[in-house]
């Protein structure tokens, strides 16, 4: 049995059993954060001292001395896999980013229970957990316009996908149809500015209280196919329900 997905005009298809999906052929992310490759630490529940970025993106990755995030060999949540987890200031910091004031996609194979998922160097959350009541994700890009999903979608082991495109801006939550779509903003100019994942900016106040297999940042706002394909190819990896 198989699927195909649709990305423009070329169909692809994902095997049972077979090694076919890879995230890059939708695109050359800035960032990919890969739990299972490139992160040094020195054993399980110890601290991640360095995460090489798997993309060969544009991004510097950093993991601040007091606040490094912990590493879990096998995160039954996620399959057995390899995570990163953050507590309540523990968090990613990447400087050099890339983004400006264009659109982006975040790709986050994650959960989380409390506010800052991502956030940039001024302490505007640009995707948080606690929008509006109990873990609803949210996103905005200028801390004035938020758009939020409404389904207490954050506190499970998910792939989410949150695409930024000022008025067309969707919010993916294991699902190939989006659990929100409409305005997070005009986007923020985010030129020089650090960006923090998985805890807030300069690490200090309530993060994502939670772990991160996978995350990866893309310039530009991905189609619905490539959000479907990447939905699809990280659900099965780690063996999470994506529904229709």
């Amino acid at each position: 049995m198989s699927l195909t997905l649709g990305k423009g005009m070329v169909g692809r298809t994902l095997a049972a059993g077979a090694a076919a999906f890879d995230p890059l052929s939708v695109g050359t992310p800035l960032l990919w954060i890969d739990a299972a490759n490139g992160v040094t630490h020195t054993g399980d529940g110890t601290p991640v001292t360095a995460i090489a970025d798997q993309a060969a993106g544009t991004m510097t990755v950093t993991v601040p001395g007091a606040k490094r995030p912990t590493y879990d060999l096998a995160d039954a949540n996620y399959n057995n896999a390899p995570t990163i987890d953050c507590g309540t200031a523990q968090g990613i910091e990447l400087t050099t980013t890339g983004l400006t004031t264009t659109a982006f996609t975040l790709v986050m194979v994650a959960n989380g229970v409390d506010n800052a998922w991502m956030q940039d160097g001024n302490g505007n959350y640009l995707v948080y957990a606690g929008a509006g009541t109990g873990n609803d994700l949210g996103i905005t890009a200028n801390a004035a316009t938020y758009l939020a999903t409404s389904g207490n979608e954050s506190g499970v082991a998910g792939v989410y996908i949150f695409v930024f495109n000022g008025a067309s801006s969707k919010i993916y939550a294991s699902a190939l149809t989006a659990a929100a779509s409409g305005d997070a903003g005009a986007l923020a100019d985010l030129t020089g500015l650090t960006v923090t994942l998985g805890g807030p900016s300069g690490l200090v106040g309530v993060g994502l209280m939670g772990s991160i297999r996978h995350a990866m940042i893309y310039s530009g706002a991905l189609s619905n196919a490539d959000c479907g394909y990447l939905l699809t190819g990280f659900g099965a990896e780690s063996v999470i329900t994506i529904g229709a």
